[in-house]
């Protein structure tokens, strides 16, 4: 389990006034997709690709391309795999949309969470990628909810991962590929759940998510990872940022989790993340890492 301020900083960019609608991939049948995750390309001071990236995984109201319903936990409801697109020149008569599908680990609809005296009863909702992607040195940083079976009995995990997209001179995707990918999840009655994802300078990891077991009250956690670690492992079982105070009383809970950089000055990352307040209901809290020596 995890064990245990700010600067808040929005970027903003123009409105892009191309709309896509229908959405369609194709493997095996046609598959419409929702929740396509715009990526964050920061041109400060990482800079990005010559054109507007995005990134879906398939869920339980469509499906993915294989025919499975993303909802049990068997051969036929087991989804993988990643839309990765990009748009070119949007707003003009020149507008172009293309696709590429990276396959992945599997994922399925995670149970809900345990919390004390309420087992069950924290939702995690789906398989859509719900904290913002982003795009740094070349990757996109991802992270969904999926089932896992600990060894002991299913527990809500995060299946997380980097995607490398290949543009050609003009901005259309030539192709992507997975660079790295790995479940992370607890032991025992533990969920980890809405992780969402940042890379610093140096391209090592940090991630912030929910976490909750029959003894701790949902709280506010984040991990790390060095860039140069096993691909598809963080280090340990993280920290947490903020203990639960109470059980939560809300049926409806996540993916309000944020991250941000804070550039390579001071080289922070900064989380945004929700727990339970005293009061049964959600509350959020602010805090930051980094794992340069010497940074103020």
């Amino acid at each position: 389990m995890p064990c245990g301020y700010a600067n808040a900083r929005i970027a903003c960019s123009a409105f892009i006034k191309t709309l896509l609608l229908q959405l369609f991939v194709t493997a095996n049948r046609t598959v419409l997709v929702d929740t396509v995750q715009p990526v964050e390309t920061q041109a400060r001071p990482y800079g990005g690709p010559n054109a507007g990236l995005f990134i879906n995984s398939f869920d339980r109201f469509n499906g993915d391309p294989f025919n499975h319903d993303c909802r049990t936990n068997n051969s036929s409801g087991l989804c993988h795999g990643l839309a990765v697109w990009t748009l070119v020149n949007p707003g003009t008569s020149s507008d172009k949309l293309s696709f590429a599908f990276v396959d992945s680990a599997n994922y399925v609809l995670p149970p809900n969470a345990d919390q004390p005296g309420s087992p069950a009863s924290v939702a995690t909702l789906d398989t859509r990628i719900s904290g913002t992607p982003i795009y740094h040195n070349g990757l996109i940083s991802f992270a969904l909810e999926t089932n896992i079976n600990n060894g002991t009995q299913n527990v809500a995990g995060i299946l997380w991962g980097q995607v490398a997209p290949q543009l050609n001179d003009d901005g259309t995707l030539a192709s992507a590929s997975l660079y790295q990918q790995g479940y992370y999840y607890y032991s025992g009655t533990g969920s980890a759940y809405f992780g969402a994802l940042m890379p610093d300078a140096d391209g090592d990891l940090f991630m912030v998510f929910e976490f909750s077991n029959n003894s701790f009250d949902p709280g506010v956690a984040y991990v790390t990872r060095r860039v140069a670690f096993p691909p598809g492992k963080f280090h340990d079982n993280g920290l947490f940022l903020k203990t639960g105070e109470a059980a939560t009383t809300n049926t409806r809970w996540g993916d309000y989790e944020a991250t941000s950089y804070n550039g390579p000055s001071n080289d922070k990352v900064w989380f945004a993340g929700e727990y339970s307040a005293s009061n049964g209901d959600w509350s959020t809290y602010i805090g930051s890492s980094s794992l340069c020596v010497g940074c103020n």
